[in-house]
């Protein structure tokens, strides 16, 4: 379902000039109809904006995300095969947000072990640049050291390797 910008406004929280910002920041994708008009996917709406409340229920329309909720269905206006229907549906949206849930938590353990692993790894790489500099300090030291004797014997201890 596509809305115009003018039916967005009207269907969503949100004001025009901060929906053509969306726009033009690609915050909100779009497409061009056949008469060069934007049309908007009310999935995208749906993702960014709260539905405006509706007059029947002073509820929010809408997909029930972002604590926004559906108006509430007459229930017994329902045959039996409908209402057994509903039950089932209403518990597999309650396991599926269950399940979500899980997922999200687990998701985020996998990110903090991951975090503290790069932290473990860059610290063990900081130790190893500060040992071989070290080691390259040290190196440098004793070359030094063995060019200054080297420059301290004599002329013919040079030419002959005597001490």
């Amino acid at each position: 379902m596509f809305f115009s910008p003018t039916q967005a406004t009207a269907n969503y929280v949100v004001s025009k000039p901060t929906l053509y910002k969306d726009m033009s920041d690609g915050t909100l994708s779009y497409k061009i109809d056949g008469k060069k008009r934007r049309r908007l996917n009310a999935a995208e709406l749906d993702r960014l904006y709260e539905p405006r409340p509706t007059a029947e229920t002073g509820k929010a329309s809408g997909n029930g995300k972002d604590g926004a909720t559906t108006p509430k269905l007459n229930v017994s206006s329902l045959g039996e095969e409908e209402r057994i229907e509903l039950a089932v549906l209403r518990e597999q949206v309650t396991i599926l947000k269950a399940e979500r849930e899980r997922e999200r938590q687990q998701l985020n353990d996998q990110i903090t072990i991951l975090r503290d692993s790069l932290e473990q790894s860059q610290d063990s790489q900081k130790g190893l640049t500060l040992m071989i500099s070290d080691q390259s300090e040290t190196m440098e030291k004793l070359r030094n050291e063995r060019g200054q004797a080297v420059a301290k014997r004599g002329l013919l201890s040079r030419l002959f390797g005597t001490a």
